[in-house]
């Protein structure tokens, strides 16, 4: 957007330059630039509106929906490699829809996830009407009703938040027992050690915490997995242990 407003305004202002030579040898040259004046107004609007009327706030969104991407795209890749031909639901807060975020996450997830038989797409729903956050509100009970709605399952992909309460997370089913798995990614990998150790969590995501990975200004590369790497560290049961000795400071008890 900033480069088309700059553009009409160059436009306008050369146009203007060339008419008021003209004007005198060339009536329509009077026409043509009130034009050229409209092209510059037009391309001045266009810079306020990209600086004060949102356009920073689209770029932000755009460019933290590209790093959502690319964690969605490298958790789906291990997923795949674990559970091809396999059944998959995946978990998402309601109205994922409607967040440019969530939405990029999603559907990059699925988009990765060809090979894997996506059995459901389940929303955890909250009261609208709380005024308690929704990690508040959450409980195991809501997570587990889908866990039992679906025992053919194999993976759990879980995009929505999860309980703030980790207790309410260690009475998860699927974590105590049965054939399913869970890939976590809107969860932090370092609270989830225990489970990523036993194989139930089979892919979670770390977030670096270098100044170029948490600047919001930093862009997020074209290449997902470049972005991905920019950012955040795969982890698997395969390399729980050398991840963990590195970011050992991200890392809880839980």
């Amino acid at each position: 957007m900033l480069w088309i407003s700059l553009i009409l305004m160059v436009a306008g202002f050369v146009g203007i330059i060339i008419c008021k030579k003209k004007q005198k040898t060339n009536p329509a040259a009077q026409g043509f630039a009130v034009i050229c004046l409209i092209l510059i107004l037009a391309g001045a609007g266009g810079i306020l509106y990209d600086n004060f009327g949102g356009g920073e706030q689209r770029t932000l969104i755009a460019n933290e929906a590209r790093f959502a991407a690319a964690r969605s795209a490298k958790v789906a890749a291990e997923v795949k490699k674990a559970f091809n031909g396999k059944n998959a639901v995946i978990l998402v807060n309601a109205g994922y829809e409607k967040e440019d975020i969530s939405k990029a996450t999603y559907d990059t997830l699925v988009k990765e996830l060809a090979g894997v038989n996506i059995l459901a797409t389940e929303a955890l729903a909250v009261d609208a009407n709380n005024p308690e956050p929704m990690e508040v509100q959450l409980n195991a009970k809501k997570y587990n009703d889908i866990f039992a709605k679906y025992a053919n399952a194999d993976v759990f992909v879980i995009l929505s938040q999860m309980p703030q309460d980790p207790v309410e997370v260690g009475k998860f089913s699927v974590l105590k027992g049965g054939k399913a798995k869970l890939a976590l990614l809107s969860s932090e990998a370092g609270e989830f050690g225990r489970f990523i150790q036993s194989g139930k969590v089979v892919a979670a995501t770390l977030s670096k915490n270098d100044q170029k990975a948490i600047d919001p200004d930093t862009k997020a590369p074209a290449d997902l997995n470049a972005a991905f790497d920019l950012r955040y560290v795969l982890v698997t049961p395969a390399n729980l242990k050398d991840v963990a000795k590195k970011y050992k400071d991200l890392f809880v008890n839980r």
